[in-house]
């Protein structure tokens, strides 16, 4: 949960004006807990991107956690989203 209060905490400051987001996303079947202190040094490393994490509310979903990144630059989300997937087991959604 404390990373999902860091972005909670900026969300304001993200994709709300301006040129448009980008996003992309990815699934994963591992845990919230699991992921949390990649995704945080993810997001250190990657201040530009607002990178979120939301548990699957559907039954059948293909996934245990959806992750999302965005912003309004393509490649520093294409590069947050890549080192998540070599840092996490994930897949293209």
């Amino acid at each position: 949960m404390q990373f999902h209060s860091h972005v909670c905490t900026h969300h304001s400051s993200w994709c709300n004006r301006g040129p448009a987001c980008v996003r992309r996303e990815l699934g994963t079947q591992l845990g919230e807990g699991d992921l949390a202190q990649t995704l945080s040094s993810i997001a250190a490393q990657h201040a530009a991107v607002r990178i979120g994490s939301y548990p699957a509310t559907e039954p059948n979903a293909p996934y245990k956690v959806l992750l999302r990144f965005e912003g309004r630059d393509e490649g520093a989300v294409e590069a947050a989203a890549t080192a998540a997937a070599e840092g996490l087991d994930v897949f293209e959604l």
